[in-house]
């Protein structure tokens, strides 16, 4: 490799390196000192082998420069030492011509350069520098095989990233100095193809529109709704952390939560309140009414809404329990026995998708034994056996409606399948995904839906609101 001794690469890489000069006469030098001061790095000075050998032990220059008459110990005796310590070293001697003899000895030693007494500056500076090249190409040589080691830790580094993020339910975004670098699959989804132009152009500052931070924000208070290229809208909790992917610089990793069914549910829960109070309300009416209640509504306020019932939906629950805690001591042939309800979902689904081709009655007969066997898994569970009660409740209603009662069959078999998702929802956030912050964050809900369910189903003229046909979108 041919190098510019004079470009300012190579003199950059010069005073990189150090020199150990050995010389008895002290003027000599302390003058080639200062002069070799200014073209290379740090010049260590010996006036004899003895010192020069201790700081080369203690300092490791590259390159030794040192006379060979001197007392003490001698250069040769000097420079045995050191390449028994460093074969790297590199030496140069200055010598007058009558030490021929010692010249032959350096021979079996390897010296890279000769230089006759009196040492001229500029050839002694010229003879470093060309010892110095071939340092500088062991070093290029090595930072681009370190560079390239590192180009394919980064590329397989990325590779990992990109099969572990595509692996991931949640979206993923990241970016290094505001451009994309990689979206997985669900970002991908979430962003139509003109949004996903202008993120990868950098055209959209993403920090701006979830309202992050500059530095790394966890804030699980955030919220941002996003609406899907099909319309819809989803609400998700934006994060953003950063990650070292190469050495230069930080790279930021947006990670967006779906927290959709969450605020769904939060919705709900709040409006059970509201639910709670007219179902009692139109209990207290038909007991405090004048008139005698008709029949059906003894049915349906009476019968309906149970002691068992109202105590389970007033009862609060003061200490939370989060999801990860309650299934970390679970046994797991129980939890095995819990995918059972995974199979009675789809079961359901069945019945239901086949309810307009069927005669209804019969499919909510089904529908109640399958509701009966979902209960009688989730009362395994004594932490839900208010649950399961509501649930038992109302697939026994099913199982037995009676032929002559009248029916609003399209507002039951609605409520049925809002529970059936709600059901669904709750089973998958406390027993698969585990990250429900209690797990009774559903039970008002449920058990205030399975009693509307019957009480909208047998009665028209009473209406309510069910928390069941809310939308967010």
């Amino acid at each position: 490799m041919s190098i510019d001794l004079g470009s300012e690469n190579f003199d950059s890489f010069l005073k990189t390196i150090d020199i150990l000069y050995v010389e008895d006469e002290d003027s000599v030098r302390e003058l080639l000192e200062k002069r070799l001061a200014k073209h290379f790095g740090t010049i260590y000075s010996a006036p004899n082998g003895e010192v020069g050998l201790y700081k080369f032990e203690t300092y490791r220059p590259r390159i030794v420069v040192t006379d060979i008459r001197m007392p003490i110990m001698n250069g040769i005796e000097m420079l045995k030492a050191i390449k028994e310590k460093s074969q790297d070293a590199r030496a140069i001697v200055t010598t007058a011509h009558s030490d021929s003899e010692y010249m032959i000895q350096s021979i079996d030693i390897g010296i890279d350069k000769y230089i006759v007494k009196p040492v001229n500056v500029d050839t002694l500076v010229t003879a470093i520098k060309k010892i110095a090249i071939g340092f500088y190409n062991e070093d290029m040589s090595k930072e681009y095989q370190r560079q390239r080691a590192q180009e394919k830790i980064i590329e397989s580094t990325k590779n990992v990233f990109e099969q572990i993020s595509n692996s991931i339910p949640s979206p993923l975004a990241l970016f290094k100095d505001g451009k994309s670098v990689f979206m997985n699959e669900k970002f991908l989804e979430l962003f139509s193809t003109e949004r996903i132009t202008d993120l990868s152009n950098g055209r959209i500052d993403l920090d701006g529109a979830f309202d992050i931070d500059n530095e790394s924000s966890v804030d699980v208070n955030k919220k941002v709704e996003i609406k899907l290229p099909n319309g819809r809208k989803k609400i998700f909790n934006p994060s953003k952390v950063f990650l070292s992917i190469d050495s230069e610089n930080d790279s930021a990793l947006y990670h967006l939560k779906d927290i959709t069914s969450v605020e769904y549910q939060n919705i709900k829960l709040k409006n059970y309140t509201d639910i709670l109070y007219d179902i009692l309300r139109l209990k207290n009416s038909a007991q405090t009414k004048q008139t005698e209640p008709s029949n059906v509504e003894k049915k349906d306020l009476g019968e309906l809404i149970t002691a068992q019932e109202l105590e389970a939906l007033k009862r609060s629950h003061t200490y939370k329990t989060s999801a990860a805690e309650y299934t970390a001591d679970m046994p797991m042939e129980l939890l095995e026995e819990l995918d059972e309800l995974k199979e009675l979902e789809f079961e359901i689904d069945e019945l239901l998708d086949s309810a307009e081709r069927e005669e209804l009655r019969a499919v909510t007969e089904k529908l109640g034994a399958k509701f009966n066997s979902y209960a009688k898994a989730i009362g395994k569970l004594v932490d839900f056996e208010d649950l399961a009660i509501a649930v038992r409740n109302l697939g026994n209603y099913l199982g037995a409606i009676p032929d002559n009662e009248e029916i609003n069959w399209s507002r039951l078999l609605s409520s049925i399948q809002n529970i059936r998702f709600d059901l669904s929802s709750w089973r998958q956030m406390i027993f698969v995904d585990k990250n429900a912050v209690d797990i009774h964050y559903l039970d008002s809900s449920l058990l205030s839906s399975c009693i509307q369910a019957q009480l909208g189903a047998s009665k028209k003229n009473i209406e309510f609101q069910d928390v069941n046909e809310l939308e967010l979108f």
